[in-house]
């Protein structure tokens, strides 16, 4: 056998060797009280993209006394797993989430839920990195919510609930050849985004809404946050963007300065915090109830799918003159690391092979087929026309402390200016000190000095929720900003 022929035959059986099993990982459904909690403050020790999950470790919940979470897997098509001999996952989740909204001993807490879908080569084994990385978010989170309403009275404490959406990330459990999954993996993806998924979101949204038709109901007592990183990112975006185009447009204000009105009306609520719109507190019975806003909040990370999925979304933000949106937080947000080579210079390569043979409409004189070709070959924070904010970091306070602000910064080539700051569709770049590269955005690169890694992105992610987008508040730039 010549050494060519040899070495196929070899990567191929060692490329079959190496696939991962199609299998349910968290199959223990019980309540998950006998889980010891675990340390999550190191989230990146003893993890590894692919490992296995001892049977002990095997709960789709996960207590942590204060906070927990709940892992729901699909299968390669998108497929809820099902057991004949004890509830699915997301049945466990659901029935965990109703009874805490139900119970009187939480009557006073708000609840904030947190899902996240990892992206190429992750699952929800227990020694994930993206688990592991995972359950430090939501400890973070949990500090922080905590701190922030013990120091503002008009803040409920809320209870974070974690919600860990795991697919087969990887395919081939070889390292080199894993490289070779991107198309599989993605393709993987697509389904998983048109699959039992959206059943998922839609279980939430139904929580969330019978939360806001109870009598007396605090309109924001049940918020929604999902986070998409990478492939998950494409999960996340086209599992939701339906929902979330339909809710943007109906809210979108349009008319003029004399008459700017909305389809659907519903009031801010960074202004019901500060109180500063009681009126619209009581218009709110009528209004948040017929449909709460879902999610509160979509997170894209380093989103690995191409920018002209995104256009529509691009469009709708164009601003009707003399009527902006009012002070709320944004309801999109999609966040870039600068030198993420994954979907900067690899995707586009990628790309331009994968579209050769792809036309596009020219229309007269416009540039609409330049346009459409860019955000077809780039991915959505590699381009630029879709760019809102930067991210960058502030001087060290009194005590070392630094953290992640965000200014206003459209690219030269915008389509419409100025843009509007609360416009709720924010595409934001960020340099490696915040999310260094595709996988560091959890935290950012460990500091040599202090041997410590700052969880400045999601210190900024859980001050944007909480105080919004407005010049006073504190993750916005001040003076100068972030430079462009």
């Amino acid at each position: 056998m010549n050494p060519p022929l040899r070495l196929a035959l070899l990567l191929s059986l060692a490329w079959l060797c190496g696939c991962t099993h199609i299998a349910e990982i968290r199959t223990h459904h019980g309540t998950g009280q006998d889980v010891p909690v675990i340390n999550a403050d190191k989230p990146s020790e003893g993890c590894s993209d692919a490992a296995s999950t001892q049977a002990s470790r095997a709960n789709s919940i996960e207590d942590y006394k204060d906070y927990w979470a709940g892992f729901v897997e699909f299968d390669d098509e998108g497929w809820l797993y099902n057991s004949h001999d004890q509830p699915s996952q997301m049945e466990v989740l659901r029935t965990r989430l109703q009874q805490e909204l139900n119970d009187p001993a939480l009557v006073q807490t708000d609840f904030l839920v947190v899902a996240f879908v990892h992206g190429w080569h992750h699952n929800a084994h227990d020694s994930d990195c993206n688990v592991h990385e995972f359950r430090a978010m939501l400890k973070v989170a949990n500090d922080r919510y905590a701190a922030a309403s013990r120091q503002d009275p008009l803040l409920r404490h809320r209870r974070i609930i974690g919600v860990y959406a795991g697919w087969r990330g990887e395919s081939v459990n070889v390292e080199g050849l894993n490289v070779t999954t991107v198309l599989d993996r993605r393709n993987a993806a697509e389904r998983v985004a048109k699959g039992d998924v959206r059943e998922l979101f839609a279980q939430l949204r139904k929580l969330q809404i019978g939360e806001s038709q109870k009598p007396d109901a605090r309109t924001d007592r049940m918020r929604t946050v999902v986070i998409g990183h990478s492939f998950g990112g494409l999960v996340a975006f086209h599992g939701l963007s339906p929902a979330v185009l339909n809710e943007l447009t109906l809210t979108k204000p349009e008319g003029d300065a004399q008459e700017c009105k909305t389809t659907v009306s519903r009031p801010s609520s960074v202004l019901l915090r500060k109180g500063v719109a009681a009126e619209a507190q009581a218009a709110s019975a009528t209004t948040e109830k017929l449909a709460p806003v879902f999610p509160d909040m979509l997170i894209l990370i380093n989103p690995a799918f191409e920018a002209s999925r995104f256009e529509s979304l691009h469009n709708l933000m164009k601003p009707s003159p003399g009527c902006p949106y009012p002070e709320d937080r944004p309801k999109v947000v999609v966040v870039t690391a600068d030198n993420d080579l994954a979907t900067g210079p690899i995707f586009t390569l990628g790309r331009k092979v994968l579209t050769v043979l792809e036309a596009y409409p020219r229309d007269g004189a416009s540039d609409r087929a330049s346009r459409e070709r860019d955000a077809n070959i780039h991915a959505i924070g590699f381009t630029s026309r879709y760019r809102t904010h930067r991210l960058c970091l502030t001087s060290a306070d009194d005590k070392g402390r630094k953290r992640a602000v965000a200014s206003q910064t459209p690219p030269p080539n915008a389509d419409w200016t100025p843009l509007d700051p609360y416009a709720p569709v924010w595409v934001v770049g960020a340099p490696k000190e915040i999310v260094d590269g595709h996988n560091g955005f959890f935290f950012a690169a460990r500091d040599l000095a202090t041997d410590k890694q700052e969880p400045y992105l999601l210190d900024w992610l859980v001050g944007l929720h909480l105080f919004g987008p407005a010049p006073d508040s504190p993750v916005m730039a001040s003076g100068a900003g972030c430079p462009a």
